[in-house]
């Protein structure tokens, strides 16, 4: 089998370099496929099966393999993109109709928190958003929850919430230019939110007015620069059993954080104040013998493995260091115990 770095049929126009090759020994099953979905693959496959020296059958093969996004990108299956776009609107709005030149943008399960002068609970259903509106629709009895027009929302915002059984949800906090104020709950909430904010002009002019202030548990260290960064393994339990997750450490002012390149937050987030002890012994990762990274911390133990001579110190500095406030504010305690 032959390869090629041929560019896809618009690859030009569109200002991309075309499908370089790659090669990286640490790369994992996910990081592969991040970068099949992100650059794509370019097949270039000549086969001649021969008997006894004298060929018989011969096979050319040309093909490329990419994420949906790539394609479209190059100019690629974009007839078919369009009309498998046209059956999801029809399937996903037959219980719904839509206003005239008004599409569908985004399903998921969610719901509304009803209240007034005698009731308050959540009554669950599917949130909807189209080009026009925000609503909460269920189907069985039918019956819009709640709805907006985009050009209403003054403001979105993510606010967390305990429920009865202790488990902390986000949920999606709305104020109209009626003054009402409503609160979602949806599968993606940070995903849903994104998207309005892409629609509703107003809301997206307040964010760029008072400055998009997320949750101080949720603030990205991305502009700060960092102390340490590059490839970790990670030692994940699910359901169990412990597997090894490549990805990308980073440590920088505000702490140390890990996440894989299918993560949308970091897996791992650790502020001053939160480890408490590093310690190394040797073990033995995917890529072979090697140094574990134990990090101790207040909620448990994470095992990190990757090169000690470039993490080691900086995560012992870390252990060393002390918030004086904690996400709420208050004065951290967690640790100093320990000193």
């Amino acid at each position: 089998m032959t390869g090629s770095s041929v560019a896809a049929p618009d690859a030009e126009a569109s200002g991309r370099t075309g499908l370089e090759p790659v090669r990286d020994p640490r790369v994992t099953l996910v990081e592969l496929v991040d970068t099949l979905l992100d650059r794509g693959l370019y097949l270039n496959l000549d086969v001649i099966i021969s008997v006894a020296d004298i060929p018989l059958i011969g096979l050319n093969l040309r093909a490329t393999l990419a994420g949906m996004e790539t394609m479209l990108e190059y100019g690629m299956m974009r007839d078919w993109d369009q009309r498998t776009r046209a059956w999801i609107q029809r399937t996903a709005t037959r219980d719904l109709p839509l206003e005239d030149d008004e599409e569908l943008l985004a399903k998921m399960a969610g719901g509304y928190f009803s209240q007034d002068d005698f009731h308050r609970d959540w009554r669950p259903g599917s949130v909807y958003l189209t080009t026009g509106r925000l609503l909460v629709f269920r189907r069985d009895p039918r019956e819009v929850l709640w709805e907006t027009p985009l050009e209403d929302i003054r403001s979105v915002e993510i606010s967390p919430e305990t429920t009865i059984g202790g488990e902390t949800l986000d949920r999606l906090k709305l104020r109209t230019a009626q003054g009402e104020e409503a609160v979602l709950s949806a599968s993606a909430p940070q995903r849903l939110r994104e998207m309005v904010l892409q629609q509703a002009p107003a809301a997206r002019r307040e964010v760029g007015a008072s400055g998009d202030r997320p949750r101080p548990a949720d603030v990205e260290s991305d502009n700060a620069s960092p102390q340490v960064e590059g490839h970790l393994w990670y030692q994940e339990s699910l359901a169990g059993r412990s597997e090894w997750r490549g990805g990308t450490g980073r440590l920088d002012e505000h702490g140390f954080t890990w996440k894989s390149a299918m993560d949308t937050r970091p897996a791992i987030r650790l502020r001053p104040g939160e480890l408490r002890d590093v310690r190394l012994e040797d073990g033995q990762v995917p890529s072979g013998e090697s140094t574990l990274i134990r990090l101790a911390t207040s909620a448990g133990e994470f095992v990190l493995a990757g090169d000690t001579s470039r993490w080691g110190d900086p995560l012992q500095d870390l252990a060393g260091r002390h918030d004086t406030t904690d996400t709420h504010g208050r004065e951290a305690i967690d640790g100093l115990g320990d000193r």
